[in-house]
């Protein structure tokens, strides 16, 4: 589902892949309203707004996975002040826009080779140790190996032999070899 707000005009274009729903329409604009009242009375807005719902015609989904895809392309069309494709997509196309949205998402992420492919997260703090995975080139703090491998590895260990993360290991484990 796709909710867009616009404020100036206190609308809300609500689209949704697999079709929208009354019910769900009426709940989305009687929670917008309640939410405007309740920052007009705690004194945050300067005036309560009245929000009104719109729907745009569009295609429908027909599968059960290609929802982010659509979401995106009709967000793209919303935020660009254009219509929303009326005419179903093929297959192939979904998955190559699949493909490029990815390709545009990866680009202007930060860039992973700062982060710890285990936890997520950069340095834990200024002495953390990183090892490298010798086949995707993906890096892990060594702590956060040795949380979830339950073995005890040392960073002399995982620089003298092959070192593989999960995703590349035969069983899904940490391989040193």
């Amino acid at each position: 589902v796709l909710l867009a707000l616009e404020g100036k005009t206190s609308t809300i274009t609500y689209v949704d892949p697999k079709g929208e729903k009354d019910i769900l329409s009426n709940q989305l604009v009687k929670n917008w309203n309640a939410f405007s009242n309740h920052q007009y009375l705690s004194g945050c807005w300067n005036k309560p707004f009245r929000w009104d719902i719109v729907t745009k015609p569009h295609f429908l989904q027909r599968d059960s996975v290609t929802c982010g895809v659509y979401v995106m392309m009709f967000a793209e069309c919303i935020l660009r002040n254009q219509p929303l494709p009326v005419v179903t997509m093929y297959s192939k196309d979904i998955y190559k826009l699949r493909n490029e949205l990815a390709v545009q998402l990866l680009k202007a992420s930060d860039p992973l080779d700062e982060y710890c492919h285990s936890c997520g997260m950069a340095d834990i703090d200024a002495t953390s140790d990183w090892v490298k995975c010798d086949q995707c080139t993906w890096w892990y703090h060594l702590s956060c190996i040795n949380k979830k491998s339950g073995v005890n590895f040392i960073i002399e260990q995982a620089s003298k032999y092959n070192f593989k993360g999960p995703c590349c290991s035969k069983y899904g484990n940490y391989e040193l070899k």
